[in-house]
């Protein structure tokens, strides 16, 4: 029963965070009829769990008393209609997980976010962590009612089902819900600049510089690049964004088949390579290497230790950059990837390991590997706003965004 009443407590203080917030009449006002949908199912679980708390008695043998009261209230809760639970527990898997009947097949956790990055809110991530510990917990108390119910009625089996039903919806969610929390891996390196300008965020972790090549009809390229800059047949300006700052909270670059821009040390398990290009000028910060007037040599950091196919976990909340290697863009988890080309004629150094490269020996031909969230929302604009790189763990272990865990505390609900 104190793990009821830690999780009604847990519930109730997030829920009056979110109503301070003001979200849901934001929400309510831009998706109508899909928030009245997520209000109505959120209101019959707190409302079935709050008569488990405050009206029922768990008693030593684990059954519910009064036994009037009891009975009508494990009969609604099992009702499979809009009033039961089981009802109100799809829908908000439905709202998490994003279907075409619902948020136009956006997922509540990305219409939130949308919002909080619109009000470009300071504390964006945070409060979005908040809401989604929020939308498990009340899943979870929905389970709980449901489990409890079927033990009322002697229906240990469909307990069962239930209990393995609840780690299995809850644990996706997790998952899916990791996706907004992931966060810049370790080191200082650089990426290309998209093409809405270097990731944001309160930590400031990018500083932005571009680099200009010149070159009489050295330069030719592809649609699909979505780089910052500008480009034409005789000079190429481009944007690079560099990570100058590192903690030992951030976790190190993931093992897979892509390249980087070099500042400093290559972060582990990457090779250092060197590509020179046509001559021209710098500003701000860029990455490792040399400028003179005939040439530019920039370093790069790539890594093959892994399949492409396999995708990794990276920020692609904002539209993220990598040079590709091996033959295709590497997959990135929960983004769409298109790639695009350049080639830049003048100057074909190479050295060490380096992005695939179709040039001759006077040019390279480099394959940009392009990230974006499907699904985007068309009348909510989004702000720069990237969060933190430490990803977030549940406080009370119910669930783990990091790992993508099985909810544990679904666990202990046969026993109560």
């Amino acid at each position: 029963m104190d793990k009821l009443n830690l999780l009604e407590s847990k519930i109730n203080g997030i829920h009056q965070e979110i109503q301070d917030l003001g979200i849901m009449d934001e929400l309510l006002h831009e998706k109508e009829i899909a928030a009245q949908l997520y209000a109505a199912s959120e209101q019959r679980i707190k409302n079935l769990h709050d008569t488990l708390q405050n009206r029922l008695q768990i008693t030593i043998n684990g059954t519910l008393e009064p036994v009037s009261l009891a009975q009508v209230w494990v009969e609604t809760v099992l009702r499979q209609d809009s009033e039961g639970m089981n009802q109100a527990l799809n829908n908000m898997h439905d709202m998490v997980m994003g279907t075409m009947t619902v948020f136009d097949g956006k997922s509540v956790v990305e219409t939130m976010d949308a919002l909080l990055r619109k009000r470009n809110h300071p504390n964006a991530a945070e409060k979005l962590k908040r809401i989604c510990e929020y939308i498990i917990d009340l899943q979870l108390s929905g389970y709980v009612s449901w489990i409890l119910a079927l033990k009322q009625n002697g229906e240990m089996d469909r307990a069962k089902e239930v209990m393995n039903r609840a780690d299995n919806k809850l644990s996706k969610q997790s998952c899916f819900i990791a996706r907004f929390f992931y966060g810049w891996p370790a080191g200082t390196y650089g990426i290309p600049m998209p093409s809405g300008g270097c990731p944001g965020g309160s930590s400031k972790a990018f500083e932005d510089g571009h680099y200009e090549f010149k070159g009489h009809d050295s330069f030719h390229w592809s649609d699909h690049l979505y780089l910052n800059g500008s480009l034409s047949n005789n000079a190429v300006k481009q944007g690079v964004c560099i990570k100058t700052t590192s903690n030992n909270n951030e976790e190190n670059w993931p093992k897979g088949s892509y390249c980087i821009y070099k500042h400093g040390n290559c972060p582990a398990g990457s090779m250092w390579g060197r590509l020179g290009f046509p001559g021209g000028s710098t500003t701000g910060v860029v990455p490792d290497g040399s400028v003179s007037g005939d040439g530019i040599k920039v370093e790069f950091c790539c890594r093959i230790d892994g399949f492409a196919s396999n995708p990794i976990r990276l920020p692609a909340r904002e539209s993220l950059k990598l040079f590709r290697l091996g033959g295709e863009c590497q997959q990135v988890d929960g983004a769409d990837v298109r790639q695009g080309w350049i080639v830049y004629r003048g100057n074909g150094h190479r050295a060490g390991m380096t992005p695939d490269d179709d040039g001759d020996d006077d040019s390279h031909k480099l394959y940009y590997c392009s990230y974006r969230v499907p699904g985007s929302i068309v009348n909510i604009p989004a702000t720069s706003e990237i969060v933190s790189a430490a990803m977030p763990v549940h406080a009370n272990n119910v669930l783990s965004f990091v790992a993508c865990l099985t909810i544990s505390g679904v666990a202990v609900l046969l026993v109560l």
